[in-house]
């Protein structure tokens, strides 16, 4: 069984964490500043990236170190939105209600579990948004906390 992820050093101390040697305090801080998209993203991803990057941005979610996963879940995005729209009318579906997915469902099916867990890093479903804690922009406040 896989060990939980690791809570950012922020999260810990919003919970509430007391035992010190568990806070680490020289963990990066990057600028919450969203980068400029990737040049390769065009079409749809580009346009994915256009309409969430802002968005994270304003919520201090984004940093400077956050482009390339960004960059890879407007991608995952991109890609199952046009193989879904290219295999709709491919699924078949038999008398006993069984279906029989073309190639292009299937794989954008992929797509968009790769996605899922990109939109869960970035906040962006409910309740991933929920886990969150927005720090306060003054690092003086953070301080005083460890």
């Amino acid at each position: 069984m896989a060990s939980p992820k690791r809570q950012p050093t922020a999260l810990k101390i919003l919970k509430g964490e007391t035992r010190t040697e568990r806070l680490n305090k020289n963990e990066p801080k990057p600028q919450p500043i969203a980068p400029d998209p990737p040049d390769f993203l065009e079409g749809l991803a580009l346009e994915t990236w256009q309409d969430v990057a802002p968005k994270l941005e304003r919520l201090g979610i984004l940093t400077e170190l956050d482009g390339f996963a960004l960059a890879a879940m407007c991608l995952e995005w991109s890609e199952y939105i046009k193989l879904r729209t290219s295999g709709e009318e491919s699924i078949q579906v038999f008398a006993n209600g069984t279906r029989n997915l073309s190639p292009e469902i299937s794989a954008a099916h992929k797509c968009l579990k790769e996605a899922r867990a990109f939109f869960g890093e970035f906040g962006l479903t409910p309740s991933s948004r929920s886990r969150l804690s927005i720090m306060p922009d003054n690092d003086d406040d953070m301080e005083g906390l460890i």
